[in-house]
């Protein structure tokens, strides 16, 4: 079969498709003449003709890829703007005969950025060309996400800062008498307190802070095992009018008298705190005081129940911590009172002394007798409050150690004598004495 009756016998839909060759032949070559079919071409339309063609209808569209087109179309409402993705597709279908006719495109929108806060399915597959030229458009993380985030579990460490952050307490309350109603412990370094009295704290900086610090006060819990539960009042004291009765925050256990204070509940952690401005110091002096108050006692059920609480203060500039001091605090009826207690807790057991007088008032007491029991050969020391009470129990000490010296058979002539003596007396007395004689000297 020549190459002459092969084109014959050519079905019109392939000769449809050899047009539509001889067109794309045509535009690719940029003007070139048009080349008849080589036996190459024929081989691989006739190869093609079961795909593209069922008895001269379309069954099968190859289609080349897609470009891309982006818009950001401008708002006036001041709306983010949206990225969109628009797909036009062009089909035709080819007739007996070789008549093609051009469909109704098909045109598809997809929005693939529509917000910050809409993300894309990771397993979907990316819909961006390097091929094409086109730069997917950068990720804005939402609003709250540019701020710094809460710590879950704030620092409790001292931090002087480049101003040299610090706090103090005054000292006429330091005392601790019953009376007191709020008392700090230098030892402890622990500051306790009536619940809702009034306690003076003071701040100062080496050198001026910027304008538009605060001051933070936040109660954090101080053993590990409870620092990431949220410090409140408990139930009872919360919901009661008393110190509840217009004010703003009944929950918090920190307050402060200040008209410019303003209570604050984070929204991530829910730790809540009380902050005030950082004002300036009046002349001749170099603090600024501020009036806290603790409205829960550290022993309230459903509260602090009995958990140690500390107060965590810090200097702040729009979110940036400049310094930062820590205070224990023990909210209680009695400040004085366990003062007392904790400091004595607190202090270590006292050593054994060597032999010797110590630095106060006392001497050395040592056992006399034949019989010596266990720990007989210890020696004691004994303080003694008041000069005649010394004077005295000095005597009985000589005493003591004298009788140590004097022969076991003078001793027993000694009470002899003295046992004689009672028989002497009246019947009466001699038996009041030899009682009091036999308590003395047991044999």
């Amino acid at each position: 079969m020549s190459q002459e009756e092969a084109d014959n016998a050519t079905p019109p839909s392939v000769m449809s498709a050899g047009l539509h060759e001889k067109s794309f032949d045509r535009t690719t070559s940029q003007g070139s003449q048009s080349q008849p079919l080589s036996q190459e071409t024929f081989n691989q339309l006739w190869s093609q003709l079961g795909d593209i063609t069922d008895n001269g209808n379309l069954t099968q569209i190859a289609t080349q890829p897609l470009d891309f087109s982006f818009s950001e179309p401008p708002t006036d409402t001041g709306e983010l703007h949206e990225n969109r993705i628009e797909m036009e597709l062009q089909h035709y279908q080819i007739g007996p005969e070789g008549a093609i006719t051009s469909l109704a495109p098909v045109t598809s929108t997809n929005n693939v950025y529509s917000s910050p806060d809409s993300a894309m399915p990771s397993s979907a597959p990316s819909d961006y060309s390097t091929d094409h030229g086109v730069t997917p458009p950068p990720y804005t993380p939402p609003p709250n996400m540019l701020t710094n985030p809460s710590p879950t579990v704030p620092s409790s460490t001292d931090y002087t800062g480049d101003y040299l952050f610090e706090i103090s307490l005054s000292n006429s309350m330091s005392s601790s008498s019953k009376s007191a109603t709020w008392t700090y412990s230098e030892l402890l370094k622990k500051l306790y307190v009536r619940m809702g009295v009034t306690c003076p704290i003071k701040f100062k900086t080496r050198t001026q802070p910027p304008p538009g610090s605060i001051i933070r006060a936040m109660p954090v819990f101080k053993r590990p095992e409870h620092v990431k539960e949220v410090v409140k009042r408990c139930p009872n004291h919360s919901s009661a009018k008393e110190h509840n009765e217009g004010h703003p925050a009944p929950s918090h256990l920190v307050r402060c008298e200040n008209a410019l204070s303003t209570y604050v509940e984070d929204q991530t952690t829910g730790r809540q705190s009380v902050i005030v401005p950082f004002e300036n110091p009046q002349v001749g002096t170099e603090y600024i005081t501020c009036l806290y108050s603790f409205m829960c006692f550290s022993s309230c059920v459903g509260g602090l129940n009995r958990r140690p609480i500390q107060v965590i203060f810090q200097l702040e500039k729009d979110g940036t911590v400049l310094g930062r001091r820590v205070l224990e605090v023990r909210i209680c009826a009695c400040p004085g009172r366990d003062r007392k207690t904790d400091e004595r807790h607190a202090q270590p057991p006292p050593k054994p002394l060597k032999r010797g007088y110590s630095k106060t008032q006392g001497f050395q007491l040592m056992s006399v007798g034949s019989k010596r029991r266990k720990g007989d050969d210890d020696i004691y020391t004994l303080t003694v409050r008041g000069r005649e009470n010394y004077e005295i129990l000095l005597k009985i000490k000589e005493s003591l150690e004298l009788m140590s010296y004097i022969p076991q058979n003078t001793i027993n002539q000694y009470r002899a004598q003295q046992h004689r003596q009672l028989v002497a007396v009246p019947p009466s007395l001699g038996k009041k004495l030899k009682m009091e004689y036999e308590n003395v000297n047991p044999e």
